[in-house]
């Protein structure tokens, strides 16, 4: 079968010079590499072992597949996943106590992944056969050229376990999605998740802690007006326009891929594909930044749709102005616009210096307080209409 390519978590498309690889590494980093180097050389003895025992005797739980939202172009594209015992989290609710709430976050990262196995991947008549790696994660890469599908932006994949790795286990299937833009797509967007649309307190430790174990998808809080916002973005102004496609890139972990992709259906926030990370000792997961992790998405991003302008939204409170500004200097003309969430905290005038700088180079850049001011704008740059607007005012939560 081919092998998995998410060692690298999808390099970006052959002719594109990514900037992420430009980065040098600090002295922070190299202590980082060899703290992973040693974590790694332990853990594969044992994970070996582990895997080899349970492999041959059967002994994996129920298993599932977990397919992440895939994105490309009628010509290539590709979809992410993992095959893991299933934990049995189950549905949250908004009257869940915390306990559950914690409970049901800490399975998520319980997890145990199935590696070197077998998984078949359909989309339409084009059919391949992946492994998955030491991690449990795949990819599926798709290269027949697609029809023109008029407005239709989801188009599903067939997933396929290939492998009995539990006793009785039966037929494993899911059903994925792969995002590509229609040709009436305007723009595409590349949001942020936490504190852009999901109150997160990423700069308290101990306040992130709190709302991320002890809350569900029913309990997380979004931002005002960001759902309405969301929604105008991707609509397009007019019948004959649209729907623009919408990214998710974070830094969490893809163990809460699940909670987040709730959450925002939840909130009536537009579906896209949800990028996130993994955070294990394997390869250079704990060497790369959350600054190199988002570029790199943006990248293969970019890659797959040249023509398209892009808005970037996130916010101020961590590393969002300086990535975006790194983005507007090496893909001129790319980005249409950036609208950053004004969060209270450290080196705010850093933060004006990357807005001017940004609006000089002819990209407008506002730092808005939130989703209603970002709307008066974007009317105003022709991404949504008055109307459009309107509902974004008049909206709740």
């Amino acid at each position: 079968p081919e092998k998995s390519a998410f060692s690298s978590h999808g390099a970006p498309l052959a002719g594109l010079r990514p900037i992420s690889q430009k980065l040098h590494l600090s002295m922070p980093s190299l202590v980082k590499n060899a703290v992973r180097k040693t974590l790694h050389t332990l853990e594969m003895p044992y994970d070996a072992v582990k895997h080899g025992v349970k492999r041959t005797a059967r002994w994996y739980k129920p298993v599932r597949i977990a397919a992440y939202r895939g994105f490309g172009n009628r010509q290539q594209r590709h979809l992410l996943g993992r095959v893991l015992e299933d934990r049995e989290i189950g549905t949250a609710s908004d009257d869940d106590p915390w306990w559950k709430n914690s409970l049901a976050m800490i399975r998520r990262f319980r997890t145990d992944e199935i590696p070197n196995c077998p998984i078949e991947g359909a989309m339409d008549d084009e059919t391949h056969r992946v492994e998955t790696d030491n991690e449990g994660y795949f990819r599926v890469d798709f290269h027949n050229p697609l029809p023109d599908g008029g407005q239709q932006l989801w188009h599903d994949v067939k997933l396929r376990l290939l492998d009995e790795v539990s006793r009785g286990q039966g037929e494993v299937r899911t059903k994925g999605e792969i995002l590509i833009p229609p040709e009436s797509a305007q723009f595409g967007v590349v949001s942020d998740i936490d504190d852009t649309i999901l109150k997160s307190s990423a700069n308290d430790v101990l306040r992130l802690a709190i709302l991320t174990f002890f809350n569900n998808a029913h309990t997380r809080s979004p931002f005002p007006h960001v759902a309405a916002f969301y929604q105008a973005l991707q609509e397009g102004v007019e019948a004959a326009t649209g729907p623009n496609p919408i990214f998710y890139v974070s830094s969490s972990a893809w163990n809460i891929y699940d909670l987040l992709d709730d959450f925002m259906q939840v909130q009536d926030i537009p579906r896209g594909p949800i990028l996130l990370r993994d955070l294990g000792v394997d390869s250079t997961k704990l060497l790369k930044t959350s600054h190199e992790h988002k570029l790199q998405k943006i990248e293969q991003i970019f890659a797959y749709y040249p023509q398209l302008p892009f808005l970037l939204i996130g916010d101020s409170g961590q590393r969002d102005p300086w990535l975006y500004r790194e983005v507007v200097r090496h893909y001129p003309g790319r980005v249409a616009a950036i609208y950053i969430r004004d969060v209270d905290a450290p080196r705010r005038d850093e933060v004006e210096e990357i807005v001017a700088e940004v609006r000089e180079a002819g990209v407008p850049m506002l730092l808005m307080a939130d989703a209603r001011e970002a709307a008066e704008h974007a009317v105003a740059e022709g991404f949504i209409s008055q109307e459009q607007k309107q509902r974004v005012q008049a909206s709740g939560p």
